[in-house]
């Protein structure tokens, strides 16, 4: 009998230990399952930026095509022919980002063909406006054959990013799917481990007759099974808490927000311990402490080099354990030195780029017994730097590419994307409100003569100051854009046909004052012209205000420059 109890006994704890091994299993595979759809979701984006820049640059073809076909200078041909070999890169990319997607590949080789023809048009109707003029170069534009094949183009962009979107829908179910069923998991087998424990205890009951030997055992018994109890509880607490915090990280769409991600998730993953994220400033040379979990420590320092702290150097966890004397303690850390406890420092890094550190240091306990990081809390606070590297590597790229889809690198002004489409935006509110708006499109006076005389390098320089003049000069409203090569354009809300010509006159004044310096000497001073329409006295849609004010630019330019030029109504 005493035999059948212990193997019955041993038969329960070999079921118990096998069922929470298969829960780990099972929650570390969804815990791969998450990192590896957060990876595609990122190549997700990339692709429909891509996208995007693809359709940008084939307007930029357009657009080079109509401004020589009007002018029939060749200055304007700029955009034109940086677009087209652009193109061909972006192509090239693009096919590479959908290498593993063959309806993608399909759509993409469509895309291919319809922009090769609307390059080909391009080609075809500049060589037109070349060789006979520039009637037979608007025969061939207006056929409308252009116009069609953007819309094809458009379209089976669209088609592609709609495809994306549907990737991106599918991995962010598949990674919020892997966190439930890694919950699920936890709470069934918590379940069969109480029903386990219910078994043993009837089984221990059986065991009257055997009383005084049993007791003994099934104490040890209960000890072990309320321990495992106690440690699948954890192991579902901190588990879902895990899953939550990364699947709110992932879905922040600012650095503040996952701040306050971290202020209320950390102290629950770790309560015994204050977590300080100091992060790498963009030079590389200095770590500051951005944030400090529960509460600011005054004697950490806010700023401090990267080689002050062991894990930046080394690559990998640091664990210090003072009480014990254990470990070289990081510098910037030297004020923990008398506390006792311990430190853990884990670096930050993604996509090979090292980001900052994550440090933790042990509290006392309520007894005032000094803690250390057990190992179970250091699996934890690796899991917790890894998520936290993963978000704020995510936040920063998407920061990066939404700020350089909607400026112009050389002059930090807004871009011809971003003017499209605030464009839209400021007439609508515009026409809701019943408000003006004003419109200016600027043209610094014989650039080229500039650039032939003095070098594209001073040009350049030139373009920057006078980008920099124009943000000073705007209101904070305003929204000041290069429209391309040395054109800008300003949309001015709220603004009426007056008062916009009265702040291009100012411009002007000031422009002819702007000095710049280049290779420690002053550049020539410029001129602008400048010509002004307004909403609703000569146009009521982005295309009849923009052609109204370019029209009076180029009247001004005509009329001999240095001048503003009102449209017509």
């Amino acid at each position: 009998m005493k035999s059948s109890f212990r193997k019955s006994l041993i038969a329960w704890s070999v079921l118990i230990t096998a069922i929470l091994s298969l829960i780990a299993a099972m929650v570390f595979r969804s815990i791969v399952g998450l990192v590896s759809d957060t990876k595609w979701v990122e190549h997700t984006h990339i692709v429909i930026e891509q996208l995007g820049d693809t359709l940008s640059l084939v307007k930029d073809v357009e657009t080079g095509q109509r401004g020589y076909i009007i002018t029939g200078q060749e200055k304007y041909l700029g955009p034109y022919r940086t677009a087209i070999p652009s193109l061909q890169k972006n192509l090239t990319e693009l096919q590479r980002l959908t290498i593993d997607n063959p309806q993608q590949q399909q759509r993409l080789q469509l895309l291919k063909q319809s922009i090769q023809s609307r390059v080909d048009l391009a080609q075809t109707v500049v060589a037109v406006r070349r060789t006979q003029g520039f009637e037979a170069a608007q025969r061939v534009v207006l056929s409308d054959v252009g116009r069609r094949e953007m819309e094809v183009i458009r379209t089976r962009i669209a088609s592609m990013e709609g495809e994306e979107k549907k990737l991106l829908q599918s991995r962010s179910n598949s990674a919020r799917a892997a966190a439930q069923l890694a919950m699920n998991v936890c709470a069934g087998g918590l379940l069969i481990v109480v029903a386990i424990i219910c078994g043993i205890l009837n089984l221990v009951r059986r065991e009257s007759a055997h009383r005084v030997q049993v007791e003994a055992g099934l104490e040890n018994a209960n000890s072990q099974l309320q321990n495992s109890l106690d440690t699948m509880e954890r192991l579902t607490r901190e588990m879902t808490l895990t899953a939550t915090f990364a699947e709110l990280l992932q879905s922040c769409q600012t650095t503040t927000e996952s701040y306050d991600v971290m202020r209320s998730t950390l102290p629950q993953l770790l309560p015994d311990a204050t977590a300080i994220l100091s992060l790498l400033n963009a030079s590389q040379n200095l770590v500051e402490t951005v944030l400090q979990i529960p509460a600011a420590n005054a004697d950490l320092p806010g700023l401090f080099a990267p080689n002050e702290c062991w894990a930046l150097r080394r690559g990998s966890a640091h664990l210090v354990t003072l009480d014990a004397a254990t470990g070289v303690l990081c510098p910037h850390l030297t004020s923990q030195k008398d506390n006792g406890g311990a430190t853990l420092c884990l670096p930050l890094m993604a996509h090979g780029e090292t980001l900052g550190v994550l440090t933790f240091c042990a509290q006392l306990s309520e007894t005032g017994v000094q803690q250390a990081f057990s190992k179970a809390d250091q699996r934890a606070a690796v899991v917790i730097a890894e998520h936290v590297s993963l978000a704020l590597a995510n936040l920063r790229l998407q920061e990066t590419l939404r700020t350089q889809s909607i400026h112009d690198p050389l002059s930090g002004l807004f871009n011809r994307r971003y003017l499209e489409a605030s464009f839209e935006r400021e007439i609508a509110r515009a026409q809701r409100h019943r408000k003006p708006l004003g419109v200016l499109m600027i043209d610094i006076d014989f650039f080229k003569k500039f650039n032939d005389e003095l070098g594209h390098e001073a040009g350049d320089e030139l373009l920057k100051a006078f980008g920099n003049f124009l943000q000073k000069e705007s209101r904070g409203e305003d929204i000041a854009c290069r429209y391309g090569g040395e054109e800008f354009t300003i949309i001015m809300p709220e603004a009426t046909f007056e008062a916009a010509k009265m702040r291009a006159e100012q411009l002007r004044a000031g422009a002819s004052e702007l000095t710049v310096e280049y290779r420690r000497q002053d550049l020539p001073k410029i001129t602008i012209s400048i010509g002004v329409a307004a909403f609703p006295d000569h146009g009521v849609s982005k295309e009849e205000l923009m052609r109204a004010a370019d029209a009076a630019l180029y009247r001004a330019k005509r009329e001999g420059r240095n001048r503003v030029t009102a449209a017509e109504s």
